[in-house]
C-alpha cells in the first residue's frame, strides 16, 4: 500500500511509502521518505524531503526550495552535516530534498536533476518558484553541472568544498584536467563554503577561480575555522555542532538573500572585493577555456542522446551504431 504518489514526467513517478512521513516535534520539521523513479534505473532512488511542519499552511513555506547533494561517499546524506543543514534550512521555511546514489557520477547527473524535478512537482513545493543548488563535494559539482541545463529557475548556488582540482568525466569521452571550468558557466550567484584546513583545495584557489566567474555570479565565500574538506576537526576528526552551525550561518544569510531578491544586502563577504578590476585572460587561456566550455555545451545534451542508465551493453551498441565511439567505450566503463 502506497501513501500516495505523483506523476513528474513521461509516465515516471515519485511516492511516499506507509510511514514515510514523520514528524519530529523537538526540532519541529516533518522528514519524509520518498523513492524518485529514474528512466532506465531497476530500482528507484531514495530520497528525503526535510519541510517546514506548517507546510500545508500558506505562508509557511519559503518560496526557494533546497537541493541538497552529497559527495563520492553516498552514506553522507544521512551523515550529521547534511542532516542537519537540512533541518535547519527547514526550520527557516524552506523546503529540503536530499537523495541517495552509489552510482558512478555520470549517472548521479541524472539523479540530481531528477531529484529537483520530483521536488519541483511535489505537493510539498506548490509555494516554491526558485531553487537553490547545494552540494558538498562532487556533488557541489553536480549543482555546477546541472544548474545550467536545468528546466526549473535556479537561484543560485551553494558549494561546499568544491572540488576544483578533481579531473572531470565527460559522457563525450574527454576528461578534462580539472572541475574549475564549470564554475565560469554560472550567471547565478553563487556561495563557497570552505573548510580552512582544506588541504585538497587552499581557499586561495577558489578565490583564483571566483575571480574568472561571470559578474552575475556575485561570488560570496565562507571560510569555516579548523574544518577540513568534510568540515569534522579533531583526531579523529569528527563534524562538531558547532562547525554545523558555522557552516549553516552563512547558507541561510546567502539564501535569504536570494529569497528577498536582494543580494546587496547580504552580509556573506564576496569571495573578491568589490572594484576589484577583473582577471583579463591571455588569447591563449581563452581559447582554451572556450574549448573546454563546447565539451561540457555538448555534454549537456549528449547526456540526453544517449541515456547512461540501466543496459549499457545495449546503450553502448547504439552509441557505436551511431558513430560515436568513445561514447560507447564510456558507457561500457560506467557498469
Amino acid at each position: 500500500m502506497v501513501r500516495f504518489q505523483w506523476h513528474v514526467e513521461d509516465g515516471y513517478c515519485a511516492l511516499i511509502p506507509p510511514r514515510g512521513m514523520q514528524y519530529h516535534p523537538d526540532t519541529a520539521v516533518q522528514h519524509v521518505a520518498c523513492e524518485i523513479e529514474v528512466p532506465g534505473e531497476p530500482q528507484p532512488a531514495e530520497a528525503i524531503f526535510t519541510v517546514p511542519s506548517g507546510y500545508m499552511t500558506d505562508g509557511k513555506v519559503r518560496n526557494v526550495g533546497i537541493i541538497l547533494g552529497h559527495g563520492e561517499n553516498a552514506e553522507e546524506w544521512k551523515g550529521t552535516l547534511l542532516t542537519e543543514l537540512a533541518v535547519k534550512l527547514a526550520q527557516a521555511g524552506y523546503v529540503v530534498v536530499r537523495y541517495h546514489s552509489c552510482a558512478k557520477e555520470l549517472r548521479r547527473q541524472r539523479t540530481y536533476e531528477k531529484a529537483l524535478d520530483v521536488c519541483a512537482t511535489s505537493p510539498f513545493a506548490r509555494f516554491v518558484q526558485r531553487w537553490v543548488l547545494v552540494g558538498i563535494g562532487h556533488g557541489a559539482r553536480l549543482a555546477a553541472i546541472i544548474g545550467p541545463r536545468a528546466r526549473a529557475t535556479v537561484a543560485g548556488y551553494v558549494f561546499l568544498s568544491y572540488p576544483l582540482t578533481d579531473s572531470l568525466p565527460t559522457a563525450k569521452g574527454p576528461v578534462l584536467p580539472d572541475s574549475s571550468i564549470l564554475l565560469l558557466r554560472i550567471s547565478a550567484p553563487a556561495l563557497f563554503v570552505h573548510g580552512a584546513t582544506n588541504t585538497k583545495v587552499p581557499t586561495s584557489q577558489v578565490k583564483t577561480v571566483a575571480a574568472q566567474m561571470k559578474p552575475a555570479a556575485d561570488v560570496r565565500l565562507a571560510e569555516i575555522p579548523d574544518a577540513d574538506s568534510n568540515f569534522a576537526s579533531g583526531d579523529p576528526p569528527v563534524v562538531e555542532a558547532s562547525t554545523v552551525a558555522a557552516v549553516a550561518e552563512p547558507i541561510l544569510e546567502f539564501v535569504s538573500s536570494l529569497q528577498h531578491n536582494n543580494m546587496k544586502e547580504c552580509r556573506v563577504p564576496h569571495a573578491i572585493p568589490p572594484g576589484q578590476p577583473p582577471v583579463v585572460l591571455s588569447e591563449t587561456a581563452a581559447q582554451g577555456i572556450a574549448a573546454q566550455i563546447a565539451v561540457l555545451d555538448e555534454d549537456d545534451s549528449l547526456i540526453y542522446e544517449v541515456e547512461p542508465y540501466g543496459n549499457a551493453p545495449a546503450a553502448a551498441a547504439a552509441a557505436a551504431a551511431n558513430g560515436q565511439q568513445q561514447v560507447a567505450q564510456h558507457l561500457l566503463q560506467q557498469q
